[in-house]
């Protein structure tokens, strides 16, 4: 039996339906299948042959998964909770159902944000989600065959680079990135599509809090996709269909359809005085091509919203640190 021990930076919180728990955390149950998934992707038809005759690639029936156990310890959590606040509307407080008070989490920064989309409509106070974070994190594998360890190593870097967790996992929530592998120092750098850079600046004479600089990040990612969904209102090709409620081949209603870009926030360096921030994003090509939009025209309603994003002059950063600066490249 191999042991392998891999230690986790947690970037952004994960919003999590049971935050009060001490050990609500990354759960295994959630990243297992995701890392199976994407590990089975990237073999080879010679090494998913390998994985078969060794064992350690299972099935049954349509299911396909690898043979190991992980579980997850989490240590030193962060205090970075949304305040919980009882539901409301027209000033008077709204039940459920059966009678029992409703709560919800308040909007960041200016009661115009709902960071925590899933509490909007109000929940019983036991079952309002909530962000979890921890300084240390580190999943540890029991696997059986060497050659599966050599395929999770080789994996583990670009999955969590590429992936988040929890609720909101495309607005950057739940960001993880793999620090050490057995303790020793991961010097790859994460691969993406476009990046978009800032800074966090207090006010003069103020310092800068973890709990509210990691709420400001999603105040750009929120910025940066209103720009998005601003900007595509132009009736150029199909590049609308990718945002509004219009029929498309993505869906033959007006439902809500997935989005077209994927955000992963990285905490370069941080200080009280100044943060450098990274926020990776990802293409959902198949959205875009689903939508019959035009590559080209996404990429410069990409450069739109980030300009729309710098403009200090909206009403969005209201409330919140200076962000200086936003390019992307």
């Amino acid at each position: 039996m191999h042991t392998l021990r891999v230690t986790l930076k947690q970037h952004t919180p994960l919003i999590h339906f049971q935050h009060d728990q001490d050990d609500a955390t990354l759960r295994a149950s959630e990243v297992k299948p995701k890392l199976d998934k994407f590990i089975l992707s990237q073999l080879t038809p010679e090494q998913r042959a390998q994985g078969e005759r060794e064992g350690w690639i299972k099935t049954k029936n349509d299911k396909v998964w690898l043979d190991y156990k992980m579980r997850i310890v989490a240590e030193r959590p962060k205090q970075i909770e949304m305040n919980v606040i009882e539901k409301k509307e027209h000033g008077r407080q709204l039940y459920d159902e059966i009678g029992r008070a409703l709560f919800t989490t308040h909007n960041y920064p200016d009661n115009s944000n709902s960071l925590i989309m899933g509490n909007m409509g109000g929940r019983v106070k036991e079952d309002v989600l909530n962000f979890v974070m921890f300084e240390n994190n580190t999943l540890i594998f029991n696997i059986k065959q060497e050659s599966l360890v050599n395929e999770i190593r080789s994996s583990i870097f670009t999955f969590f680079s590429e992936t988040n967790f929890g609720n909101r996992t495309s607005k950057g929530f739940g960001s993880y990135l793999v620090e050490k592998i057995d303790g020793i120092l991961c010097d790859k750098e994460p691969q993406y599509d476009w990046k978009i850079s800032f800074s966090l600046f207090p006010e003069q004479g103020d310092r800068i809090t973890n709990n509210r600089a990691i709420k400001d990040v999603f105040v750009v990612i929120n910025r940066v996709w209103k720009g998005l969904k601003k900007y595509s209102n132009a009736p150029k090709n199909q590049l609308k269909s990718v945002f509004l409620n219009v029929d498309s081949d993505l869906t033959n209603n007006e439902d809500r359809i997935p989005s077209p870009v994927y955000f992963k926030p990285i905490v370069k360096t941080k200080s009280n005085e100044e943060w450098e921030v990274d926020i990776l994003v990802f293409l959902n090509a198949d959205v875009i091509l689903a939508a019959n939009a035009d590559f080209d025209d996404f990429y410069n309603l990409l450069d739109n919203a980030v300009a729309y994003a710098n403009n200090n002059k909206t009403d969005d950063y209201k409330n919140n640190y200076y962000v200086s600066n936003i390019t992307i490249e």
